[in-house]
């Protein structure tokens, strides 16, 4: 009966089961605790698994390979790895034969952990004791090798896969083309989607979303516009992409036209973009670089901004009277956009309050966190500012000295710079 507790709704009904045994005088064993096990992670409570792993053993109780499969599953959702990778030296010392599900669970668990070299060393494991390798098997371990960037045994594997007669998944050939995509392959990337065709797989945007990056990173614009239209033509990937997708694919197409007419389309259809789509358009239109496509991202960017997409907000911070200007980051041409609102703030500021607005310190504080960071460090490598303005940047609250944000954003956007020096006591 506990076996049949298949949810974390049963989890109550298992216990009580075992509590009803006991009082009987009815000695749990080895099934009994594999079930007890298996219900146990099914509810998500795996600190209560490894006790009654724990209990099983200490009533002297003999774990069989059910009982150690499902142990693993507690290791590999607690990322211990060491200790997966430990069961199987326990299922030689105890005579076990591990079976593929067996090493593939450990061969994940290490993958999660990020330890790459221990996965492929748990396959070449299994292949010392002879155990067939499953889909499973070979799509952990080519992950393994894609990862450390060796491309060739990943390739090896694939087609040894195939040779075996385990025909590839979806899963598989998502790795691969992320892996094309990160090195530039873009042959290999068109020959795997051909090959995915072939085996009458479905071409999701994700596929198409590699292939397309393994095109543009390689150098083959054509190729990867070819295949954009490709995915926009066909009605099920295409309806499936949504539209920041569809237009960071443009963008990483050269083609910021196009991802300003998918952006225009979406309000003309009636349709209010999110933030994220809008900053995606944003992020295609100013990282082209040309007058016409940031004038564009700048409208865009006002656009938003007074639709409420985007909340801006400027305060006087009582604890240190620094200046606080809040902005929504989403990359780092946002972050350029925001900076230069920033100075478009303080300038409307100064022209209607008066001097009487003027701090010592500015406080941008730009979204959250070490992403929030990465993308403001980004955008001042892009307006020029060296070393000594980044220094001054503080992680937890980023405060930037007036003065640095003065000179490094006036100089960039040639705005008036005699026109801010007041802003600086």
């Amino acid at each position: 009966m506990i076996a049949q507790c298949t949810n974390h709704m049963h989890l109550p009904t298992a216990l009580e089961l075992v509590q009803e045994m006991r009082q009987r005088n009815v000695a749990p064993n080895t099934h009994t605790y594999s079930s007890m096990l298996n219900v146990c992670v099914k509810a998500g409570e795996l600190d209560l698994a490894l006790d009654v792993f724990e209990q099983m053993l200490q009533e002297g109780l003999q774990p069989n390979l059910v009982t150690y499969n499902t142990l693993l599953e507690v290791y590999a959702k607690r990322g211990m790895w060491g200790k997966a990778v430990g069961v199987l030296d326990t299922l030689e010392q105890q005579r076990l034969v591990p079976e593929p599900r067996t090493f593939n669970i450990v061969m994940n668990a290490c993958n999660a952990a990020g330890q790459l070299s221990s996965c492929i060393a748990v396959h070449g494991r299994m292949a010392s004791h002879k155990v067939p390798p499953t889909v499973g098997t070979y799509n952990a371990v080519i992950l393994a090798h894609c990862k450390l960037e060796q491309l060739s045994e990943a390739q090896q594997l694939f087609n040894e896969m195939q040779q075996q007669g385990c025909q590839p998944t979806h899963t598989t050939f998502i790795t691969l083309l992320q892996s094309a995509e990160a090195n530039g392959q873009a042959a290999v990337a068109v020959s795997l989607l051909e090959q995915m065709q072939a085996l009458s797989l479905r071409l999701t945007p994700q596929c198409y979303a590699a292939a397309i990056g393994a095109c543009a990173s390689g150098g083959q614009l054509a190729t990867a516009r070819k295949l954009l239209s490709n995915m926009l033509a066909s009605s099920k990937a295409g309806m499936a992409a949504p539209a920041h997708i569809i237009m960071q694919l443009q963008d990483k197409c050269c083609d910021w036209q196009g991802a300003y007419r998918t952006y225009q389309k979406l309000l003309a259809s009636g349709v209010r973009p999110d933030s994220q789509t809008t900053a995606t358009a944003i992020e295609a239109l100013w990282g082209a670089g040309n007058v016409s496509s940031c004038l564009l991202a700048l409208q865009v960017f006002e656009g938003a901004c007074k639709q409420g997409v985007f909340r801006l907000s400027v305060s006087v911070r009582p604890a240190d009277a620094a200046v606080e200007f809040s902005l929504p980051v989403a990359g780092a041409c946002m972050a350029c956009i925001g900076l230069w609102r920033l100075l478009a703030e303080l300038r409307g500021r100064v022209q209607r309050d008066g001097p009487k607005i003027l701090r010592n310190s500015v406080v941008v504080q730009l979204g959250d966190g070490q992403a929030a960071v990465a993308n403001l460090a980004t955008a001042m490598a892009q307006v020029g500012w060296g070393a000594e303005a980044l220094a001054r940047v503080v992680v937890a609250k980023m405060h930037v000295l007036a003065a640095t944000v003065m000179r490094a954003c006036c100089c960039s956007h040639k705005l008036d710079a005699q026109h801010f020096c007041c802003c600086v006591e």
